[in-house]
């Protein structure tokens, strides 16, 4: 995001901050999180519907792979038919042995590029079934529906494999429910490497989403890996996901706003009163000697996205030397920019320059110093 802001709207950014006219914006990264305690609660007062119960009790003696996602090209459900179909070809030997269930939630069901994926994805379970099921064995079992937090934590619950292969994804929380319902530390999920979860989860099974033998061997490595190291896994994701649960994602979003805010509040300029104005301006003309120290990015000219627009005008340079002109005047212009952009810029109007945050400092006319202090510092 930052590099994009870079080059496409040319705003530097430093540690994440972004400085757009003057106003620093927070670039961070929040990964959302789960009602944990929910769904890590759920299968202690689950209530199991009729369909859901049908589906456990017809996949007893199953390994069961599950698969939940809404109806959308991001998502790579054909791929998932696809990979499990190389599985089977690969593995003939788990044939009645295996199932996969399919739940896609219905999407923008009026748009015709999502009604010819629906149509792909019915012909690639037709195909996997004709292909490998038997009498008594139906491979893919699909559903073109949303299932409820019951019928779905149930679900989670008697699932051996999660399969999550989104072809490109925010953070699919799908992964993170699962996880957090196998209150067991039972279970094993292969999850696509371009999911967010998958910087957070790093304990699943990560695979390419674009390389069908890869998941192909993805789930056959879930569905034989050790429950010892099903509960080691599922351990150490359980934890994070109870630290960095929905209301700590909240209060820490929260949090950096409030820091932003307070950032911003530190660069508001305060508006001076007419009466105070006007005794600047009095004590100003009074005075027989006056120091007039300038900033001048932020001040003199506004913060620009490059550099090179903030050169001076002509405005500007006029308003300088008529303040030098006046003799009870000694001014001092002080920059965070190098000594060869001040000379260029104001060197002929012969005011004192200091350059590099106060590295170089030249008195009127006279050539450019390093300051003592610098001297000091790097002879040590």
């Amino acid at each position: 995001f930052t590099s994009s802001v870079r080059r496409i709207l040319g705003y530097e950014h430093n540690l994440g901050y972004i400085t757009i006219n003057n106003r620093p914006v927070k670039a961070d990264v929040f990964p959302i999180g789960i009602d944990y305690k929910k769904f890590s609660t759920s299968l202690e007062q689950v209530k199991i519907q009729d369909e859901t119960n049908s589906i456990v009790e017809k996949t007893k003696g199953l390994q069961v792979i599950l698969s939940v996602d809404r109806l959308d090209y991001t998502k790579g459900i054909p791929e998932r038919i696809k990979a499990f179909n190389c599985f089977l070809n690969e593995n003939p030997n788990y044939k009645e042995k295996v199932a996969l269930i399919l739940i896609v939630a219905p999407s923008r069901t009026k748009v015709n590029t999502y009604n010819e994926l629906l149509k792909e994805v019915e012909e690639l379970v037709s195909h996997t079934n004709g292909r490998h099921g038997t009498i008594g064995w139906m491979p893919v079992w699909f559903f073109y529906r949303t299932f409820g937090f019951d019928s779905l934590t149930a679900l989670y619950g008697m699932a051996d494999v999660l399969l999550v292969i989104p072809l490109r994804d925010g953070m699919n929380l799908v992964a993170k429910e699962y996880i957090a319902t196998r209150a067991d530390k039972k279970g094993a999920v292969v999850l696509s490497e371009t999911a967010g979860a998958a910087r957070e989860l790093g304990e699943a099974i990560i695979v390419n989403p674009n390389n069908i033998k890869e998941v192909a061997d993805g789930i056959k490595k879930a569905l034989e890996m050790p429950v010892v190291e099903q509960i080691d896994n599922n351990t150490v994701m359980h934890e994070r996901l109870e630290r960095y649960n929905i209301e700590y994602w909240a209060s820490d979003f929260i949090a950096k706003l409030e820091q932003i805010s307070i950032k911003q509040g530190e660069n508001y300029s305060l508006v001076i009163s007419k009466k105070i104005k006007n005794m600047i301006v009095k004590t100003y003309m009074n005075a027989n000697k006056r120091l007039l120290l300038l900033d001048y990015d932020g001040t003199l000219v506004h913060f620009q996205n490059k550099p090179e627009k903030a050169k001076p005008d002509r405005d500007l340079l006029n308003m300088l030397k008529i303040l030098k002109d006046d003799p009870k005047n000694e001014i001092v212009l002080i920059s965070g920019r190098d000594k060869i952009t001040l000379e260029n810029w104001f060197g002929k109007l012969g005011i004192n320059l200091v350059a590099s945050h106060g590295l170089w400092k030249k008195i009127h006319n006279s050539v450019w110093e390093i300051t003592e202090t610098s001297r000091t510092t790097g002879s040590r």
